[in-house]
């Protein structure tokens, strides 16, 4: 089908505009209250357009450089960070029909983006009308992001395009709230092709509901929560996670020798620095590893703690988390999902709050609620246990059955064979792993395949 005008415009009406952009749209997700916005945002809505251009021109001079030969590629995978690539890299690993895209940092190639913002340029009005009828959070998120929202349709058209030259029968994601991933379910309906959704990290309550063809989720936690927040879309495949460790991989270590401290975009670095201080009390600098996030961009915090301390580094824009995790037989952390992914790992978690409620809720994840960790904000509480850590740590994978299915099964270490699995079933619809494989049932509405 030829993308006109007129046959755009309703597909990508107001509601499916908001729905795209949700991680800006949305109150219930906050970023611009919580100051969550790339650091080049501005609340200033001719600065926006302004930028728009600048990233035009960028984009038509850096893409030369990464442009992809023209050949079919049955099974897109987009990547636009590092957690993103990691979750689908060793899925990617086993197959020999797929290509993984996304910007210039974490995908192999990148889209002719550029030709996103020049086919976007007639739709100016469009968005223009929509700014000027919005009000309270949608005001300020437009007011900030005017050009991303701007980009949408000439985005919508780019792939499209894209798609349909490559051949391309399947694309996976494994974000669903930003435009160049959320987008993708509206193409792909557009196109009649399959869209996929998988984790990259765990599922909050202030996440949109599923819209994707196929949504492969981890575990229970992650449906259960996905059915809180509305109405599924999507067939659900209950796999584990796709970033697990095979079984040989998990910490073994009888007690903890080295500890990480990680920290987060919002979190407080005067407590980063007071917990630091306070771990350096029970372990020697030589032991303690401060992990920031990998879109940490407070640098001078980071070398004065380094340089202060003599604590060592895990730099997350180039360590894969399975790399630092072998590093450490406990990790620290306050709102994040590195205290899932350690436990899985089989290394000791322990959460310690470093952000104020007004910029993150607390338990975001549910963690502390399920009993997967244990609360140690108290000084005493940390001492305590750090003391016991350091003559003994129990095991404790086995606490994240609730989010991760296969622990337990046959499977268990083994879950990118059961997303490649499912991705040759979804592209072919040849049943026989499925079959034999998976139990299926019906809950509120939504086909669900889990393991059992």
């Amino acid at each position: 089908m030829e993308i006109q005008r007129k046959n755009i415009l309703p597909i990508i009406n107001k509601n499916v505009l908001l729905d795209i952009h949700y991680a800006y749209s949305s109150e219930k997700a906050n970023l611009f209250y919580r100051g969550l916005f790339p650091a080049w945002y501005r609340n200033n809505k001719y600065y926006s357009i302004i930028l728009y251009f600048v990233l035009l021109i960028r984009k038509f001079f850096s893409f030369s450089n990464l442009q992809f030969p023209n050949k079919n590629v049955p099974v897109l995978f987009l990547a636009y960070t590092n957690n993103q690539r990691e979750a689908i890299s060793l899925i990617k690993n086993k197959r020999n029909d797929s290509e993984i895209f996304g910007d210039d940092k974490f995908g192999d190639f990148t889209f002719p983006v550029y030709k996103s913002y020049i086919l976007s340029l007639p739709y100016f009005n469009e968005i223009l009308k929509i700014y000027k009828d919005s009000t309270n959070y949608l005001r300020l998120s437009m007011s900030f992001a005017f050009h991303e929202y701007w980009l949408t349709y000439g985005h919508f058209i780019m792939l499209v395009n894209f798609f349909k030259n490559s051949n391309v029968e399947i694309v996976v994601v494994a974000n669903d709230q930003y435009l160049r991933t959320r987008l993708v379910p509206y193409v792909c309906d557009f196109i009649g092709i399959k869209s996929v959704y998988i984790q990259h990290a765990s599922v909050s309550l202030d996440f949109p509901r599923l819209i994707f063809n196929y949504a492969l989720l981890e575990g229970r936690d992650s449906l259960d929560k996905y059915l809180k927040i509305g109405k599924i879309d999507s067939e659900v495949f209950l796999l584990g996670s796709s970033k697990e460790p095979e079984l040989n991989e998990m910490c073994t270590k009888g007690r903890v020798y080295n500890i990480g401290i990680c920290f987060g975009l919002v979190d407080d670095v005067a407590k980063v620095e007071t917990l630091i201080q306070e771990v350096l009390k029970s372990y020697d600098c030589s032991n303690i590893f401060l992990r920031p996030h990998p879109r940490e961009s407070r640098e001078a915090f980071l070398h004065g703690m380094l340089s202060k301390y003599n604590i060592g580094f895990s730099d997350s824009k180039n360590e894969p988390t399975s790399k630092f995790f072998k590093k450490v037989e406990c990790i620290i952390a306050s709102e994040s999902n590195i205290h899932l992914e350690a436990v899985l790992q089989n290394i000791y978690s322990i959460y310690y709050q470093l952000t104020e409620n007004d910029r993150q809720k607390y338990d975001a994840y549910g963690f502390l609620s399920a009993k997967l960790i244990s609360d140690f904000t108290d000084i005493n509480l940390l001492r305590e246990i750090l003391f016991k850590l350091k003559k003994e740590k129990p095991n404790v994978r086995n606490n994240a059955r609730y989010y991760n299915d296969t622990i337990g099964t046959k499977f268990e270490g083994q879950s990118a064979v059961l997303y490649d699995e499912v991705i040759s079933y979804i592209k072919t619809q040849n049943t026989d792993f499925i079959d034999k494989t998976f139990n299926v049932e019906n809950i509120n509405g939504v086909k669900v395949y889990s393991l059992g």
